[in-house]
């Protein structure tokens, strides 16, 4: 009554096509090996493709007078952190990758950057960080009155506390900011090779 055909052969088409839905249904449950990982920190590639760059804006950054070119470093690593990342995985980042990669390579420099600065902190003595504010802040153009109260203000520890917490988050910003800007415009420009 339905007009489904009752022939042998209309019924080994309906069990072909219902085995071949069967095997689509597996091939979209089961993973696939050749499909690219998300970049973040679960990509083994993309962390191992981050540390170099990382590490060289972080030692290039904390080096006298070379830290001031921070703005060509920073971009720089995330470029090459895509070209690593590209030459070990084969993979063709899109510019939203790679700035994903340079996310990465600035998150690895900031705290790569932060060990440094603590052990350089930690051998320099208790009052280096304000002694550095100091220097700076009797080197501006400024009132004296101006200057003598913001010397009065650094002396109180939660004030100094803040400012090495914002001085913190700027940099943070900074490196990941250019890192990222690095990493999207490398791989806007190695997209064609």
């Amino acid at each position: 009554m339905c007009g489904r055909p009752l022939s042998e052969e209309a019924e080994q088409a309906e069990r072909t096509q219902a085995q071949e839905a069967l095997e689509r249904a597996r091939r979209q449950q089961a993973p696939d090996e050749k499909r690219e990982k998300p970049i973040g920190l679960g990509n083994s590639d993309a962390l191992r493709s981050s540390y170099f760059g990382a590490l060289l804006a972080a030692f290039l950054s904390n080096m006298p007078f070379l830290y001031l070119l921070s703005f060509i470093w920073y971009p720089a690593c995330g470029f090459l952190s895509v070209y690593i990342y590209r030459r070990k995985t084969g993979a063709k980042p899109k510019p939203a990758q790679g700035g994903r990669l340079g996310v990465l390579t600035g998150i690895l420099t900031f705290a790569i950057s932060l060990v440094i600065s603590a052990v350089n902190m930690l051998f320099a003595g208790q009052g280096a960080f304000s002694d550095l504010f100091r220097q700076q802040i009797e080197q501006t153009p400024a009132q004296e009155e101006v200057k003598r109260q913001i010397l009065q203000l650094i002396d109180n520890p939660v004030v100094l506390g803040f400012l090495l917490l914002i001085s913190l988050l700027v940099t943070l910003v900074f490196t990941v900011g250019f890192s990222a800007a690095g990493g999207a415009l490398g791989a806007k420009i190695l997209e064609d090779e």
